[in-house]
């Protein structure tokens, strides 16, 4: 049995284990992934959602969280419904064609913009690819990066319609 200063427990989730070590209630568990994808964003509003497309069209988000193991490769850790987040999406696998990642706001409030929205990209190293800010214009979506393959193209569109 572990001591109460390095607890090591399998936790079973999502068709995938994670690895806690930690000491107290607040560590975090360690997830490897081929790829980290962080949004952070202000006060308001309270709610953004991060989300990942792979290239047949499966999306991971707040409506399906994903699986790091099998198809789709990608899964989100939490869906943060209180302000500033981190929500972070883990990669293991691209599929051939484009995925997407992108940011959407699904409030009655018109766009995005003011939303202090930033997106880090973080190989499992944890160098980062990317870090950006949303720009400055109006719309419901932010189409942050894509990966065609494993190179990695920069869109920063932001509009009404879902990437």
């Amino acid at each position: 049995k572990p001591d109460s200063t390095m607890e090591i427990m399998n936790l079973l989730r999502d068709n995938f284990v994670l690895v806690y070590q930690g000491i107290g209630e607040d560590d975090e568990p360690e997830i490897t992934s081929k790829y980290r994808v962080e949004l952070t964003w202000g006060r308001d509003p309270i709610d953004l959602d991060a989300g990942f497309k792979t290239s047949n069209g499966r999306r991971v988000n707040h409506l399906y969280r994903g699986n790091l193991n099998a198809f789709p490769y990608a899964w989100l850790r939490e869906d943060i419904v209180d302000g500033f987040g981190p929500e972070i999406i883990y990669i293991n696998a691209l599929t051939s064609g484009t995925n997407r990642f992108y940011v959407e706001y699904l409030d009655d409030q018109p766009d995005l913009s003011g939303s202090q929205a930033r997106v880090v990209l973080k190989d499992t190293d944890g160098a980062v690819l990317l870090d950006r800010e949303i720009p400055e214009k109006s719309g419901r979506y932010w189409h942050v990066f894509d990966f065609i393959g494993e190179n990695l193209f920069i869109r920063d569109d932001v509009t009404n319609v879902m990437p």
